[in-house]
């Protein structure tokens, strides 16, 4: 089997994520947002103003012969690298047929997976209840001819490896609205970037939280965030080297052309913000005054640093405080990070996961490079053209190959080498530099920022990336992110508030706690006021409490596991009752609590 060689440009299917504050159009070949005639982040929902143009992956990396192969998209208006579809296991090769049955996304709510397990559950399939087409249609299992068994995540009910909404089986969603597809970089030939294909995989889900009912300023954060999670596998049988995944973000804050960019390494972000007080000069598209900020933050990476053979400590102390001298690991007696000795700041611990932890060789990066581009046609800080261009700017080098130094447009040569980009205060230790002390800025306080550097705004991309890492034939990596718009009063630094709902975003993250916000009730029962029943706390980890006013004395509750099946049961007198759940394991549940009159069920998380 081959790939295409025809120069044909497909015709790519897009889907929206719509459930909270935030309006977003992905497209299922490596492009968010933005096309060809639709403006695709609106924030907040209905207002027509937008915070984001156009996101999307790019990697690169050298074979065996030293020859670069590179898979990159902007904006998907001259041409695409990228194509619907997954690849074969042997060959990373495709057919028009198969990705053409591959464009689409697959949409999904939780509640509708959750009315599906309940129907299941209790034989309640028949009509009029008709399973949504993406639940009876979803794509678990590659095609036949050489695809992997494996695609789009599923409970397997009866664990006999296949999918069967009959047996039970649904599908595993993240958040409360979930859009899954799956792309590759070798149907065709690389029209926007000419560069050679690295044959692989890539499997997308963005997702969504609403929280309408919360009132808590912490909570808020989360109506207005997406996520996404890019899962990478290299079906080619080359290895690669000096491999860097990059993500290329179009700010474009409202009115496009007056925006700055930023990067802060101690959460692991970029990050755009308006380079005025008022967005724009009354342009429909236009912010106006008190305009936001957004972020592009990096929540998990799974790439590898090179293996040494030890736990590389972290320079983080148990309080979340940074220390640029000390080392530490986490003690599983006290259940603290403890000072060990002298820290190493230098080996990517500062923005890095699983440092630290006691395990030897499970560190991965975050981001080790942040570049900065310019709306353009020029030679050093533009868009970039040629293959080894952009590759160029995953390694932190501008289009001309100039490394990025230190301060001002990051452009003078010679200069102090940089790795990030504009990182305002967030680099105490001088990580980006190389430990070498920072040369000094115009505005201390700010760092080196643009606003600090008194730059003029203008419209900004920037890129992200990670690396350089070994990409082996058959190897996955993955990374998953979030999207943070934040907005404040006059009074208020905007940044200071994106900084606060990001540490929110990422704690909920680490935690697995984001708020449930969402739940199915079930058939033939009213939907519960508001505060009618209370579950809570949820998550939980010893006990749960109910509390509701129970007229009827016949109420009782179920607790029911993923598979349907009830794990205990019990009556509800009192009007607040607390439910032993120390025996779980972790994991989700649902509890059913039904009387003469009403029905509901409800979602749980237990964790350790």
């Amino acid at each position: 089997m081959v790939s295409l060689s025809t120069n044909a440009q497909t015709q790519m299917a897009k889907d929206t994520l719509a459930i909270n504050n935030v309006k977003a159009i992905n497209w299922v070949s490596n492009k968010m947002f933005r096309g060809a005639t639709d403006s695709g982040y609106e924030v907040p929902v209905g207002s027509g103003k937008h915070s984001l143009f156009s996101h999307s992956l790019w990697i690169g990396g050298l074979d065996d012969n030293d020859s670069l192969h590179l898979s990159a998209h902007r904006y998907l208006m001259t041409g695409q690298d990228f194509y619907p579809g997954p690849l074969t296991l042997n060959y990373g090769s495709t057919t028009s047929d198969v990705s053409n049955s591959f464009n689409r996304l697959w949409k999904l709510k939780k509640t509708e997976v959750e009315e599906f397990q309940y129907r299941w559950s209790n034989g309640l399939l028949g009509f009029p209840y008709v399973i949504p087409e993406a639940i009876t249609n979803w794509p678990a299992h590659g095609p036949a001819g050489g695809y992997s068994a494996d695609l789009a995540p599923f409970f397997d009910f009866n664990n006999d490896g296949s999918y069967n909404i009959i047996d039970g089986d649904f599908p595993l969603i993240k958040g409360d609205e979930m859009l899954w597809w799956v792309f590759n970089d070798n149907t065709n030939v690389h029209t926007e970037t000419g560069g050679n294909p690295l044959k692989l995989e890539i499997h997308c889900s963005a997702y969504a939280y609403n929280c309408d009912t919360l009132t808590s300023s912490d909570n808020l954060v989360l109506n207005n965030t997406t996520f996404l999670e890019y899962k990478i596998y290299n079906r080619s049988s080359a290895n690669y080297h000096n491999t860097f995944l990059g993500l290329f973000t179009d700010g474009d804050l409202g009115y496009g052309n007056d925006d700055f960019i930023g990067f802060n390494l101690k959460n692991n972000s970029y990050f755009f913000y308006n380079g005025y007080a008022t967005d724009g000069s009354g342009q429909p598209s236009a912010y106006g005054t008190n305009p936001p900020a957004i972020s592009v933050t990096l929540l998990n990476s799974a790439i590898r640093k090179q293996a040494n053979g030890i736990d590389d400590l972290t320079s983080w102390d148990n309080n979340g405080n940074l220390s640029c001298t000390n080392g530490y690991r986490y003690d599983s007696v006290s259940g603290q990070y403890q000072n060990v000795g002298a820290g190493d700041v230098l080996n990517g611990n500062i923005n890095g996961f699983n440092y630290g932890d006691g395990i030897i060789d499970n560190e991965c990066m975050g981001f080790t490079r942040f570049m900065y581009l310019n709306n353009g046609s020029c030679n050093d800080a533009c868009d970039p053209i040629t293959p080894p261009q952009y590759y160029n700017y995953l390694q932190g080098k501008w289009k001309n190959g100039n490394l990025l130094t230190y301060g001002l447009h990051g452009l003078t040569n010679p200069g102090t080498t940089a790795r990030f980009a504009f990182p305002g205060i967030s680099d105490p230790c001088n990580y980006g530099t190389g430990g070498i002390i920072h040369p000094p800025v115009i505005t201390p306080s700010l760092g080196w920022s643009e606003k600090g550097e008194n730059r003029i705004p203008n419209d900004r991309r920037g890129v992200a990336s990670i690396g350089p890492f070994d990409l082996y034939s058959g190897q996955e990596i993955s990374v998953e992110l979030a999207f943070v718009w934040s907005r404040t009063t006059p009074e208020a630094n905007v940044l200071d508030k994106l900084n606060q709902d990001i540490e929110t975003i990422r704690q909920w993250y680490k935690t697995n706690s984001f708020p449930s916000c969402e739940h199915y009730n079930s058939i033939n029962a009213p939907l519960l006021a508001t505060g009618e029943i209370k579950l809570f706390p949820n998550p939980t980890q010893k006990s749960i409490t109910i509390q509701g006013s129970w007229a009827d004395k016949e109420t009782k509750f179920q607790i029911f596991d993923l598979r349907g099946v009830q794990l205990c049961s019990g009556s509800l007198v009192l009007n607040s009752e607390d439910i032993n759940l120390s025996y779980l394991q972790a994991g989700v549940y649902f509890i059913k609590i039904t009387n003469s009159k009403t029905t509901s069920t409800i979602k749980f998380i237990k964790n350790n």
